[in-house]
């Protein structure tokens, strides 16, 4: 099986089971707090899916509710709400903003 390389020093063919475990110490890094804490998973409360602020595409973007997101260790935003952390692939994600009480806390992964 042949698998896509994230690295810019191995070529497609190069790809090895050392080259994704790499890849997986890289992404779980990114799930850490600055002093090497984990942040706590969550879930938002209800089903489907649901509209909510992002604020780095400052507009109000549609979300899976039941999707694994991590609660972001940051002060809350100017209106209360958390800081909701949705990854997508190793090292990108959504960001997006949550009242407190929509969220499910679900702890550590």
């Amino acid at each position: 099986m042949n698998f896509v390389s994230l690295t810019s020093n191995k070529t497609l063919t190069e790809v090895t089971e050392e080259t994704i475990l790499e890849l997986a110490k890289k992404a779980a890094h990114t799930l850490r707090t600055k002093a090497g804490d984990l942040m706590i998973t969550a879930n938002i409360k209800g089903s489907g899916m649901g509209y909510y602020w992002s604020p780095y595409d400052k507009k109000i973007i549609l979300v899976p509710r039941k999707a694994e997101y991590y609660v972001l260790p940051w002060q809350k935003d100017e209106k209360g709400r958390k800081y909701l952390y949705l990854p997508h692939y190793l090292t990108s994600g959504t960001i997006v903003c949550v009242d407190a009480d929509e969220i499910d806390f679900l702890g550590f992964n």
